[in-house]
C-alpha cells in the first residue's frame, strides 16, 4: 500500500472514508491532488466539468457536476447523496475560487471545514482589515469603490480616507492578482475600476461573488517593505506548523515572481510572524482548523502589516517547496484536518535544504494567442538542483 509521505497506518485511517473535493483548481495543482489520491481516500469531486483531472480520478461516478453557486451545488450534492447511498466523511478545497461554495457544503452536510462566518472576514479583503483593527493588529488604509464613480468623487473619497498615491487596486473577493493593480494617478485608479466592473458579469460564481452586492473595489494604501508568506497549518486553534518564504521581487509592482524558503529574515521576525499567525487564529474563534496561506509586508523597522489571509494551501510552488524545505505535505495535512484527524507535522520546524523558485509570466499583449511551445532546456531538468516545473497551459492551449 503506497501512500505520499504517508504510513500504511495513516490508510487504514482513511479506510471507508468518503471526502468531497470542491473544485479541482487548475493544471498546476496536479501534485496537490495526486498526493491526496496517493492516501487511497475514497474521493469524490464536484466541479462545473470533468477536466484535466480525470486520470487522477477515472470513475465516472466520483464526479459531481455543477456550477459553483451554492444555489446550484447543494441540490446537485444531495441528490447525489440520495441516488448512490454515499455519505461524506469529510470536505476539501485548495481552490481559493471555490472555498466559499466549500463552506456552505460543510455546513450543508454538518461536516468541519471553515465556516462562513470566518470566510465573510477573511475572504473579503475589507472584512479582513476591518477585523484585524478591531483587534488592534495593523492593517493599512483602506477605501471601498461600490460602482466607477468619476475622477472628482474619487479624490473626494481618497481625501476622506487619508490615501495617497502610489495605491492598490483590487477586488474584495479575490484570487490569483486578478484585477490588482498599483496605481500612481487618478486615471489609473478610474481605469483600474472600470476594467473591474466591466468585467464582472464574466466572474460570478468565482471568489464567492454570487450577487451584484459582492463586487467592489478595495483601495489602499501601498505598504513598503519585503514581502513574505506564511503556510501554516492550524488545529483548533493552535498553530502546529508555520514555513516562511521571502518573495522576490514583484513584475508590473504585483505578480509574484517567485521566492526563497526558508525566509532569511532574522529570527525575530520569524517569531513576530508565528506570533501573527497565532493572533489570527484566535480572531477566529479560537477553533480554526486549516491549513492556511498567509501575505504579510514586513516593514523596514519590522512592523508585520498583513495583507490578506487564505484558508487553503497557497498555490504556484508552496506545496512542493514546503515538502521539499520541511518534509510537510500540506495536502495531507489539509485532507486529515477535513477528517478530523490530527496532522503530522514537526515540532519544532526544521528545515533540511534551500529552495528558490521562479515565475515565468507571458509579456502582456492584445487579444488571445494560441501557445505554441513549451519545453524546458535540458540544461535545467538536468542539473541536480532542479526540483520540477507547472505548466499553466499546455501547448496549443488558446491563452
Amino acid at each position: 500500500m503506497m501512500c505520499c509521505n504517508n504510513t500504511d497506518v495513516e490508510c487504514v485511517e482513511y479506510k471507508h472514508k468518503n471526502v468531497l473535493l470542491i473544485g479541482t483548481g487548475g493544471r498546476s495543482r496536479h501534485e496537490v491532488l495526486k498526493c491526496i489520491c496517493d492516501t487511497q481516500i475514497n474521493l469524490f469531486i464536484y466541479h462545473t466539468t470533468v477536466n484535466w483531472a480525470k486520470p487522477l480520478l477515472p470513475k465516472a461516478q466520483n464526479w459531481i457536476v455543477g456550477p459553483l453557486l451554492a444555489t446550484e451545488a447543494l441540490p446537485r450534492i444531495s441528490r447525489f447523496q440520495e441516488e448512490t447511498n454515499v455519505s461524506f466523511d469529510g470536505v476539501l478545497c485548495y481552490d481559493a475560487f471555490c472555498l466559499n461554495l466549500a463552506a456552505h457544503v460543510a455546513e450543508y452536510l454538518d461536516l468541519p471545514f471553515t465556516s462562513t462566518d470566518v470566510l465573510q472576514f477573511t475572504h473579503k479583503k475589507d472584512g479582513f482589515r476591518k477585523k484585524c483593527k478591531a483587534h488592534s493588529i495593523c492593517t493599512p488604509k483602506f477605501a471601498i469603490i461600490d460602482s466607477p464613480t468619476s475622477l472628482g468623487t474619487l479624490q473626494e473619497l481618497l481625501s476622506a480616507h487619508a490615501l495617497e498615491f502610489p495605491l492598490i487596486a483590487k477586488p474584495t473577493q479575490g484570487a490569483g492578482k486578478y484585477y490588482c493593480r498599483k496605481v500612481s494617478c487618478l486615471l489609473e485608479l478610474q481605469e483600474s475600476i472600470n476594467d473591474f466592473f466591466r468585467a464582472l458579469p464574466d466572474v460570478w460564481g468565482l471568489w464567492g461573488m454570487e450577487c451584484v452586492n459582492d463586487g467592489r473595489m478595495l483601495i489602499e494604501e501601498f505598504i513598503m517593505g519585503s514581502e513574505v508568506d506564511v503556510d501554516a497549518v492550524v488545529q483548533d486553534g493552535e498553530l502546529m506548523f508555520a514555513s516562511v518564504s521571502d518573495n522576490k521581487l514583484p513584475y508590473r509592482d504585483v505578480m509574484e515572481t517567485g521566492c526563497r524558503c526558508p525566509s532569511s529574515l532574522p529570527e525575530e521576525h520569524h517569531r513576530s510572524l508565528r506570533q501573527l499567525t497565532r493572533d489570527l487564529a484566535s480572531m477566529c474563534g479560537g477553533r480554526l482548523s486549516s491549513v492556511l496561506h498567509f501575505e504579510v509586508m514586513v516593514t523596514a523597522d519590522g512592523q508585520c502589516v498583513p495583507i490578506e489571509v487564505n484558508m487553503r494551501i497557497g498555490g504556484a510552488e508552496t506545496h512542493q517547496m514546503v515538502r521539499a524545505v520541511y518534509g510537510v505535505d500540506l495536502a495531507v495535512a489539509s485532507l486529515r484536518l477535513s477528517l478530523g484527524l490530527r496532522p503530522a507535522c514537526p515540532a519544532p520546524a526544521t528545515h533540511r535544504m534551500h529552495v528558490s523558485t521562479v515565475n515565468l509570466h507571458a509579456p502582456q499583449c492584445q487579444g488571445q494567442h494560441q501557445l505554441a511551445e513549451a519545453r524546458i532546456p535540458p540544461a535545467v531538468y538536468g542539473s541536480p538542483c532542479y526540483m520540477g516545473v507547472h505548466l499553466y497551459w499546455k501547448e496549443g492551449e488558446v491563452i
